[in-house]
């Protein structure tokens, strides 16, 4: 059933889907082009709907023409139309005071790509949170140049469809432990500057999932500002097909929720103790934040047809655009594809001997007290040609226990991907991914039939805590 999700899921409704193309003429955009409509059309009522769900939308604040006169002053929004087509279902909370009846369209139109019902990827999420970037800084979440910890409540996904410049060490170091300490998925859209290096705050984030733009006209890489957060790791993860990085970013965030709300399913996890953040939210080992982003990044194409906007081309085709960990300089690991995500899912957490795709989180790799350095997957057999499309994905640490003062220190340590060739008496290395800088290493192979394959997992340094990462992978046919 595995190989069957993984490699001929289309088969399942092929006749419906003939059907309903015969029927109407596809209406063509940016959910056909991301799996969106696929994934609807295999499971029917079954779709995750998002039920249940809290997220949060952090907002640049914006000049207003609230009455249309001249005469009067403009009056500064970040909140989005609760009335605006596609939102009216949606239950918005005001969390930074915004003005009365004064609204952004910057706002509008990002919410609508994140909870709009013919727009979004989720129907029916439980409130999204609005947050004004100064408040969210402050008081409302990271409680910057206080000593108190940050505070998420409920919340499990971030969108930060906002670009100001920063060297802040102390609000980055703040947002990676909202993800690592308390599951707080972070996502972040890129500069639309061409082939400029990211000088966006967020984007150096090591624990958020950074979204760039399908036709890579957007800003790479990252801004130095300590020994931690360095100048050129790679970025974005992945890419979608939208015109800004600001549309880009809540269509990401909007699968997140899709998968998330599929991922609080625990027969999709092998551990049978979930985690419980601050806020009371049950997490399985599914839903860890560094599970979604291998997921993500596992299940993204590197080639692509788009409807929409933009497409990927030449991916990878030269040194400059081939990243140490595995990916294109421009577009990441490639498209979001929730379809490829949503299977590698569904076929569950897997523990050393795998099927065709899935995921497996461990817990605690390394460290002083441990002696174990490395761990090794082995993939099913080659029967006929195929490729392997595999991301490794961890966060950078941060103390563990929920005490109410907030640590700035932090552990980067580093992880290697490696696949080897078993199939003789002594293993043959076909490919590795080890970048020293990042948190993702990806492995995009060719693998020949007959051949037999393993993975591994290496810790490469010797930090005293354990490091706990998500490894994601698909086999897909040639």
């Amino acid at each position: 059933m595995s190989r069957l999700n993984c490699v001929l899921q289309a088969l399942k409704r092929f006749l419906a889907i003939v059907l309903l193309l015969l029927a109407a003429p596809l209406v063509a955009g940016v959910r056909d082009d991301v799996g969106f409509t696929r994934l609807k059309s295999e499971l029917g009522d079954d779709l995750p709907t998002g039920k249940g769900l809290s997220l949060g939308q952090v907002e640049s604040s914006m000049a207003v023409d609230h009455d249309g006169d001249d005469a009067t002053p403009e009056l500064r929004s970040w909140f989005p139309n609760p009335a605006a087509r596609n939102l009216q279902e949606s239950r918005l909370i005001d969390r930074s005071n915004a003005p009365a009846e004064v609204y952004s369209r910057h706002a509008t139109a990002v919410a609508r790509r994140i909870v709009g019902r013919k727009v979004g990827m989720v129907s029916d999420i439980e409130q999204l949170h609005i947050f004004s970037v100064n408040h969210w800084i402050g008081n409302g979440m990271l409680r910057a140049r206080t000593p108190r910890a940050p505070v998420a409540g409920q919340l499990r996904v971030i969108n930060h469809s906002w670009a100001a410049n920063g060297r802040s060490s102390e609000i980055l170091r703040r947002a990676d432990w909202l993800t690592d300490r308390e599951e707080v998925i972070q996502v972040v859209g890129v500069r639309n500057a061409a082939g400029k290096e990211n000088d966006a705050y967020l984007a150096a984030l090591h624990n958020a999932i950074v979204v760039g733009r399908s036709d890579g006209l957007h800003s790479v890489g990252t801004p130095a500002v300590d020994s931690i957060y360095t100048r050129g790791r790679s970025r974005p993860h992945l890419v979608a097909p939208l015109k800004t990085g600001s549309a880009a970013a809540p269509t990401v965030t909007s699968a997140i929720a899709l998968l998330l709300d599929a991922a609080a399913n625990p027969s999709y996890s092998q551990s049978q103790e979930a985690f419980v953040n601050s806020g009371g939210v049950i997490i399985h080992d599914a839903g860890r934040s560094e599970v979604v982003r291998a997921i993500l990044m596992a299940g993204a194409e590197r080639a692509t047809a788009n409807s929409s906007h933009g497409d990927i081309v030449g991916y990878r085709d030269g040194v400059r655009n081939r990243t140490n960990n595995g990916l294109d300089r421009r577009y990441g690991a490639g498209q979001l594809n929730v379809f490829n995500a949503w299977n590698i899912l569904r076929d569950g957490e897997q523990e050393q001997q795998l099927r065709h795709c899935g995921f497996d989180y461990e817990p605690g790799l390394g460290g002083s007290a441990a002696h174990n350095k490395s761990k090794a997957y082995l993939l099913p057999k080659v029967i006929s040609p195929g490729r392997l499309s595999a991301t490794l994905s961890w966060n950078l640490l941060f103390s563990p226990g929920r005490n109410t003062r907030f640590d700035i220190s932090a552990a980067l340590n580093n992880l290697d991907l490696e696949l080897f060739d078993i199939s003789a008496d002594q293993p043959r290395l076909v490919q590795s991914s080890n970048s020293h800088i990042d948190t993702t290493e990806t492995i995009f192979a060719k693998l020949l039939p007959g051949r037999q394959y393993r993975l591994l997992v290496t810790r490469v340094d010797d930090g005293e805590m354990p490091q706990d990462y998500a490894l994601a992978w698909r086999l897909v046919p040639d």
